[in-house]
């Protein structure tokens, strides 16, 4: 079911996932807004879309975790 958030996604190439926490950071009041990296399952970060929701104002991801986590969701179904 659809879960309810304000939270901003941003979908960007695992090479500059940093660069863009980076920027957010430096043009951002510190504590305005929660930024969370998330690197996915591979990489033990897995999280909620409930937990990431409540936990973090900007989601910043890239192509390759979002493609790794839709075939591991699809094939736990």
């Amino acid at each position: 079911a659809p879960v309810p958030s304000f939270a901003t996604l941003i979908i960007c190439p695992s090479a500059i996932m940093h660069q863009w926490v980076d920027e957010i950071n430096k043009h951002v009041n510190p504590g305005f807004l929660r930024v969370r990296l998330y690197r996915g399952i591979r990489e033990r970060d897995y999280a909620t879309v409930d937990e990431m929701a409540s936990s973090a104002d900007i989601v910043v991801t890239s192509y390759d975790v979002l493609n790794s986590e839709f075939y591991h969701r699809a094939a736990n179904i």
